[in-house]
């Protein structure tokens, strides 16, 4: 019901601009392919690791469009594909269509837009989950080079084969981000807090989590170049079920990429990831390494 007004928002306050003779349209897209290794292959979802590594190709698709309605209101409309095809862990494969609408008003003291995003991935070729994300922000840059934005969050969640694991999730976050050398580098911190109600009581968890990010663009050797670096921490508590003790998971998330400009809008972006994941249950305490490289396109 919340998803549903929330939808019905974003088109009334793009059909209320329909008719303003300062509308402008913009398109841009991107397409990346790759391949990466990882040490160890999960499903978080689904509770479920390979204790084994595995390399795969990947594929990405971007599309967005933009309609500057008028100096105030602001709209865009976006999908996105991806698919990861491993080599021999093949019930790891996953391929994810995104589609998202967001609507932002500015009110001059704040700007203020709602946005939805339906995404379904498909595990192994068979339909695994459904997601719906509604959510509803404030923004505002309280310097030129400061910028925060808060927003409350609304999903449900739909799997296709374990109906006991269908959610609902209420969540709140907090980013603040700060510019330097302007624009160049970018340093941001961010928190957030929900909870989750699953059709079976033993998948309700509260989580929060804290997560930064810093980023640096430079020019070598003639050659624009992107440095990010981020870390994120998330903490989730289960609900203790009859004489079982309480779950309780912490993830922890490091990350580097760096992203060079070879060729117009051609880029070369390689990344490493590492994640230590703790856990209650015996099977989810591992630890995560995965690199990555890919040619993307921009248009």
């Amino acid at each position: 019901m919340k998803n549903s007004s929330l939808v019905c928002v974003l088109f009334c306050a793009s059909a209320s601009a329909a008719n303003s003779s300062d509308s402008a349209v913009s398109f841009t897209g991107q397409a990346s392919l790759g391949g990466l290794h990882n040490s160890s292959l999960v499903v978080a979802e689904l509770d479920k690791v390979a204790a084994q590594a595995d390399n795969a190709l990947s594929a990405n698709v971007k599309l967005q469009g933009k309609w500057q309605a008028s100096d105030k209101l602001k709209a865009q409309a976006n999908y996105q594909y991806s698919r990861k095809d491993y080599q021999e862990l093949n019930d790891y494969d996953l391929d994810i269509h995104q589609f998202g609408l967001e609507v932002e008003y500015d009110f001059t003291a704040f700007s203020l837009g709602v946005r939805h995003d339906v995404a379904k991935a498909s595990l192994a070729g068979d339909d695994f989950l459904k997601l719906n994300l509604s959510s509803l922000y404030a923004a505002k840059f309280l310097k030129p080079d400061l910028y925060v934005r808060g927003a409350l969050n609304f999903k449900e969640k739909k799997f296709a084969q374990i109906a006991q694991r269908d959610a609902d999730n209420q969540g709140v976050n907090l980013s603040v981000f700060q510019f330097f050398q302007g624009g160049k580098t970018m340093l941001s911190v961010g928190l957030s807090a929900e909870q989750e109600q699953a059709a079976d009581a033993q998948f309700d968890y509260d989580n929060w989590g804290l997560n930064s990010k810093v980023s640096h663009k430079f020019d070598l050797l003639g050659q624009e170049n992107k440095l990010q670096f981020g870390w994120r921490y998330q903490t989730s508590d289960y609900q203790a079920q009859g004489n079982t003790a309480a779950r309780a998971d912490t993830l922890i998330n490091y990350e580097a990429q760096w992203q060079v400009s070879v060729y117009k809008q051609v880029n070369l972006v390689t990344k490493l990831e590492h994640g230590i994941s703790q856990s209650t249950l015996e099977n989810l305490n591992y630890q995560q390494n995965v690199a990555s490289v890919q040619v993307e396109v921009n248009f």
